[in-house]
């Protein structure tokens, strides 16, 4: 993992992992927001198959931690996304970094770069989490099934679903169940 050329691959997610950056040199740096770097450097890879958003995470690492990413490639000044201080508090640790929700895409590669802040180095503890995105509206009218009531016509009555305003109309739903749906504009039964 010193390079990008001999990273570390991430093979699976959830993926855990921890080592120290002292034995190694300093590679990359970028401004996130901070600059002048001279800490050592990790490199992970992870090569997605998927559409999918990830969380990369340095909790309860001992220093004063940088993580950035690069797509496909070193691109100094351009990284992908960044992240110097996420955590200060005593369970993750002070200048801790992290980053949420990054979107990955299928056939690229992404190079995480764990570094530190001035010339700190030490001990990290890195988690990458993926989750599957929720599918967009335009897939979801096809896969899952509607309330059953059309379009309502101005001065109708809506009788599906109509929620506080019509005595309560609500249909359950499931825990993790994706509800997808539309709306319309009408004119109510009063005007």
């Amino acid at each position: 993992g010193e390079t990008i050329g001999s990273a570390i691959p991430i093979a699976a997610l959830p993926f855990n992992d921890s080592g120290n950056t002292c034995d190694n040199v300093n590679d990359y740096d970028e401004v996130c927001p901070y600059t002048g770097s001279t800490s050592p450097d990790v490199v992970y890879s992870f090569t997605a198959t998927q559409y999918l958003i990830l969380d990369i995470d340095l909790c309860g690492s001992g220093y004063d931690t940088k993580v950035f990413v690069y797509l496909n490639s070193f691109t100094p000044g351009f990284p992908y996304a960044c992240n110097d201080d996420f955590y200060f508090d005593e369970t993750c640790g002070s200048y801790v970094s992290r980053i949420d929700n990054m979107n990955v895409y299928a056939g690229n590669t992404y190079y995480i770069v764990i570094d530190g802040y001035g010339g700190a180095c030490g001990n990290y503890i890195l988690s990458v989490e993926g989750i599957e995105p929720p599918p967009p509206c335009n897939i979801c009218y096809s896969c899952s099934s509607p309330e059953g009531e059309p379009d309502i016509a101005d001065y109708g009555v809506d009788v599906v679903n109509g929620g506080c305003n019509d005595t309560y109309l609500w249909s359950p739903i499931a825990p993790g169940q994706v509800i997808c749906g539309r709306s319309n504009t009408y004119l109510g039964p009063d005007g």
